[in-house]
């Protein structure tokens, strides 16, 4: 068989039952409401069943918002003339973004410093609840945990070091906004699960690709960053929450989610190569300035794309993707690795955060 056979069979148990699912898989039924129409229990490409328990603990309550089938549904008129009043204001740079408090404001600022001393980041994070938190929470967490926790911010930035804490923050500013849109709770847990996911299967990749991993996680975390501004927008213009749709949701992030990225990005100084990632990823061509780091968004949410919505035939074709090309991964082995390195990273976040 060879190694290049074992490793295709390893991360495809079935080629053959791809192929026939493929149909099923890539060609959900068209509605308002995409989420009612996914076949849970419908056959999957290695032939079983049923869904593997990393997806089914993955799968989204509002569905997958970036699913072809929502850029398809038919809009009722006033989700058309709400588009059209969004349009309208982001034409004139109306975002509305999302504020932060002082706290962590500060805290970002320092750690958007290319250099910046222990102390001083630590005096801005002990100002900030949240990101103490979260900080505490992943220096005595197993990857980072000795026999003696870490009891201070100090102890915790001396643990994980600087760079990961550069995450930690950012992490926790990108949830603390998410918190605006308490309307569209939903919404709000798919988009943050969704940036975890792409961030942790961005790391992988990174490993793989020869970008430090830390950087490779924030290009993941934060290359969608607009659909928070989004969310706040689209609760603030659709007065009843319960009228909002995964389709209106997903075809408002399709459209202008890049332009409210680089927005927001530019808004909370965010460092270049994500403000240019923030703002033009998903064609990878009209990403002319850092084009290595858009591609690594776009495939690390093409994966999460692929498995979400368990597209064993579409993971696949991204062996042939020229995003990998842009990686300047060529070798066709490593390519495959690539893949199976990046779904069994998918699958281990889906395990220790079911939805």
């Amino acid at each position: 068989m060879g190694v290049l056979g074992w490793l295709k069979n390893k991360l495809f148990p079935s080629a053959a039952a791809s192929q026939v699912a493929s149909s099923t898989l890539r060609e959900p039924a068209k509605s308002a409401h995409p989420q009612t129409s996914r076949a849970d229990d419908a056959p999957l490409p290695n032939g079983r069943a049923t869904p593997s328990s990393a997806a089914s603990l993955m799968a989204p309550r509002v569905g997958q918002l970036d699913h072809a089938g929502n850029l398809a549904a038919a809009l009722a008129s006033p989700e058309q003339e709400l588009l059209q009043r969004l349009s309208r204001r982001i034409e004139s740079g109306d975002f509305d973004l999302p504020m932060l408090p002082p706290t962590s404001l500060a805290a970002l600022d320092m750690a958007n410093k290319p250099s910046v001393e222990v102390r001083q980041l630590v005096e801005a994070i002990e100002r900030d609840p949240l990101i103490t938190s979260e900080l505490l929470r992943m220096a005595n967490s197993a990857l980072y945990a000795t026999q003696n926790q870490a009891a201070s911010v100090n102890q915790a930035v001396m643990r994980i070091g600087i760079k990961a804490v550069r995450s930690v923050v950012f992490r926790a500013a990108m949830k603390s906004s998410l918190g605006d849109a308490r309307r569209l709770n939903e919404y709000a847990e798919e988009v943050w699960r969704q940036a975890q996911s792409v961030a942790a299967v961005a790391r992988a990749i990174g490993a793989q690709s020869g970008v430090e991993r830390e950087h490779a996680y924030l290009i993941g975390l934060l290359h969608d960053l607009g659909k928070i501004a989004l969310l706040g927008m689209l609760q603030r213009e659709m007065k009843d929450a319960s009228r909002v749709t995964p389709a209106l949701v997903g075809r408002s992030f399709h459209t202008f989610h890049e332009r409210a990225g680089r927005a927001m990005a530019l808004e909370w100084k965010l460092p270049p190569e994500i403000v240019s990632v923030a703002g033009a990823h998903h064609d990878g061509s009209r990403n002319t300035d850092h084009p290595r780091e858009a591609a690594l968004a776009k495939l690390a949410h093409e994966v999460d794309l692929r498995l979400s919505l368990r597209d064993e035939v579409g993971l696949r074709a991204l062996v042939q993707s020229p995003l990998l090309d842009a990686l300047e991964i060529r070798d066709e082995l490593a390519r495959w690795r690539v893949l199976e390195s990046a779904r069994k990273q998918w699958e281990a976040h889906a395990e220790a955060n079911p939805a």
